[in-house]
């Protein structure tokens, strides 16, 4: 073994494979032959995680080890600091979700609390991620955020909290 992390993350990435093909196989079967099932989706994500974490597997089997495992210092607190942030956004976006659904006139008819977490998420994420033009960081927030309500509500037609 070279490269101890990408084999370890492959495993590790496999064994939430096997817990994601647990979960889906007690999904409710298709209703028919022309109809796909609940499961379809995930199953086909589950697949292709499964045969990337295989190929990460073989590669760590290969690549020769790094020198140094851990980030820097600066490097790790932006990540811990994004972990909490996506963290907050969850909570947010399920509080938001309900804040809005128990208002007798909310300021939107669907997906606001998506709609709002997901903006603000944007636009504290986009600068920790290291882009700093104002223009780009709200067009991307602004743009992100109406295309996935539009996708979910139009095409797929499911309400987000």
């Amino acid at each position: 073994m070279k490269s101890v992390t990408d084999v370890a993350s492959g495993v590790v990435l496999l064994g939430l494979c096997a817990l994601g093909a647990y979960s889906v196989g007690m999904l409710p079967e298709e209703g028919g032959l022309d109809q796909i099932g609940p499961g379809a989706f995930p199953r086909m994500i589950l697949i292709c995680l499964a045969v990337l974490s295989c190929v990460l597997l073989v590669q760590g089997f290969l690549r020769a080890p790094l020198k140094r495992y851990w980030p820097e210092a600066k490097t790790f607190r932006k990540i811990l600091l994004f972990i909490g942030l996506f963290y907050l956004y969850l909570l947010t976006l399920v509080e938001l979700g309900d804040f809005f659904a128990g208002m007798d006139n909310p300021p939107f008819e669907a997906n606001g609390g998506f709609s709002v977490s997901t903006f603000l998420f944007l636009l504290i994420a986009l600068p920790l991620l290291g882009r700093r033009r104002p223009v780009e960081i709200l067009s991307v927030a602004v743009l992100t955020t109406a295309i996935l309500v539009f996708v979910f509500s139009w095409f797929f037609q499911v309400l987000l909290p």
